[in-house]
């Protein structure tokens, strides 16, 4: 209810009436902006971190089998991140392969973010974080994988681009997948955000 109240205020719409009267004239654009209200933006890099000590175990009982497999087809080892918000999940564990699964066991990698929010997929797309926030990530994973931003924006960082490339985002509800997601295969899909 508060959200939607937000909503109104924004419109300069007082009466719940006059909204759904505003809503009926522009149903396209309200449902883009309440669906994008109703999502819970609740997100931060390495988030729960016992979730990377579990791929961390996955990955070094079956690095074999993903060498193996590269080795032959030369798939990369593939993650989906369902409702990935501003994409500091997929950020978290393209990193976390980058030091875990490539740099240790020479496998690449890719990692698909998606969310039903457009804003937020165009947030994560963009790929750059206030500093305070990328400051919170352990060490390791930082040098190298980030550009400080310098005078006016200093008080941001970006992802570096050659981890960048490694990800990818695309707006998605999971009610209704489009081919984008049904016709690729993956070999870990993070699902904690849509519980949330």
């Amino acid at each position: 209810e508060s959200r939607i109240r937000s909503r109104m205020i924004r419109l300069g719409i007082l009466a719940v009436s006059d909204y759904w009267e505003h809503f009926d004239r522009n149903e396209k654009e309200e449902r883009a902006a309440l669906q994008s209200l109703m999502t819970t933006h609740y997100t931060f890099f390495f988030r729960e971190y016992v979730h990377f000590e579990v791929l961390e175990n996955w990955i070094n009982a079956e690095f074999k089998n993903l060498k193996e497999r590269y080795e032959k087809s030369k798939k990369p080892l593939r993650v989906w991140s369902a409702a990935c918000s501003r994409g500091q999940e997929v950020y978290s564990i393209a990193l976390f392969l980058a030091v875990n699964l490539f740099k240790k066991y020479g496998i690449p990698f890719e990692v698909v973010g998606t969310d039903i929010d457009p804003e937020s997929v165009a947030y994560a797309e963009n790929g750059v974080y206030n500093i305070k926030e990328v400051n919170t990530i352990p060490q390791i994973y930082l040098n190298g994988y980030w550009k400080k931003g310098t005078g006016p924006i200093e008080d941001f960082a970006a992802v570096h681009p050659g981890l960048k490339v490694k990800t990818s985002f695309h707006v998605q509800n999971l009610l209704s997948l489009d081919k984008k997601i049904t016709e690729q295969t993956f070999d870990i899909i993070f699902c904690r955000n849509v519980f949330i």
